[in-house]
């Protein structure tokens, strides 16, 4: 079903909102002035609107939140500014990952990234005494594993042959888990309802970061196989994973908001009753007849009336006690 724009806000406050008007001539208006039917769904009328812009479906209401859950139609009408009164009120989730791109030439820059990455993390475990093998090795200083991958009697470990490709397995690896922790940050501070949130994302974290032990895999066929070729073949399949999950839990992750915005379609949104319109609409009245920089602060409030509300509340009863002690002396 098509959803119909709503009307623009016009110059006169009085044509957008129910003031002093007649809604007896409106009675027989009962239909959704976004899908512009009746319908079987009940109307409600969750705003200050009358005539034809009074009522909405509730699901229609909430497909064009869903279209503007960016702004400031999510939460009040954008003709008469009210916030809607809405039950399980859950806040838009904005992160997005921006992750269409054609797949070679970020492939290129990839294995070029983390080939100039794998020199640097070589150079640094020369100087710590190789490190990354203790790591790699569980700490169980396997000295036969120093030398597979050292093609020369030296203790020197040089950047080339065997030793490179662990290096830029090693490189694929760090770059993963720094991936996944900086995602793991993002969502921490950006998503509102985390909980619900890792509801959906603990199984592919865990096939995350299991599928992303590429180093470790290339170990293990080391273990059972002692042969170069395997190892770099493993080493190699298993990278390309890496690389891949990347692209995985981008998508992941948009599909999981996707889904928990969707859920918009859940909230119910209340009808103003009518002690709440009338109020309202007097102290629209009042501020009717102010200088025309009051109604233009109205209709230029992106908020809601309820400032308004506020603000004029207080001055419409004081105006009320005097007008009624002035009736009685």
């Amino acid at each position: 079903m098509e959803i119909v724009p709503l009307t623009h806000i016009s110059n006169n406050i009085n044509e957008d909102i129910c003031v002093n008007t007649n809604e007896d001539d409106y009675d027989n208006i009962n239909e959704c002035r976004i899908c512009l039917m009746r319908g079987d769904e009940d109307l409600i009328s969750p705003c200050n609107c009358c005539g034809t812009q009074k009522y909405v479906h509730q699901s229609c209401l909430n497909r064009w939140r869903e279209e503007n859950i960016n702004n400031e139609k999510y939460y009040s009408c954008e003709i008469c500014k009210r916030e809607f009164k809405i039950l399980n009120n859950y806040k838009p989730e904005t992160l997005m990952y921006r992750s269409e791109f054609k797949i070679p030439c970020p492939v290129v820059l990839y294995v070029l990234f983390n080939y100039f990455f794998a020199g640097v993390i070589w150079s640094v475990d020369v100087f710590n005494d190789y490190e990354s093998l203790n790591i790699i090795t569980l700490w169980n200083q396997n000295t036969n594993f120093f030398s597979f991958l050292n093609d020369n009697p030296e203790t020197v470990i040089y950047f080339s042959d065997i030793a490179s490709c662990y290096y830029v397995g090693f490189s694929i690896f760090s770059i993963s888990m720094v991936h996944l922790l900086v995602h793991l940050c993002f969502v921490l501070f950006y998503i509102h309802r985390k909980v619900v949130y890792f509801k959906n994302f603990s199984f592919f974290l865990f096939f995350y970061i299991i599928s992303s032990l590429n180093i470790y895999i290339g170990y293990l066929s080391y273990i059972i196989f002692k042969d170069k070729f395997a190892f770099i073949f493993a080493l190699g399949i298993s990278s390309m994973n890496n690389y891949l999950n990347i692209h995985r839990i981008l998508k992941k992750h948009n599909n999981i908001v996707v889904k928990m915005n969707k859920e918009i379609n859940k909230q119910i949104i209340l009808s103003l009753n009518e002690n709440e319109r009338s109020l309202h609409n007097n102290l629209i009245s009042r501020i009717n007849d102010e200088t025309n920089d009051v109604r233009i602060e109205i209709l230029t409030n992106l908020n809601s009336y309820s400032s308004l509300d506020e603000n004029y509340e207080s001055k419409f009863e004081s105006e009320s006690e005097s007008e009624s002690e002035s009736e009685s002396e």
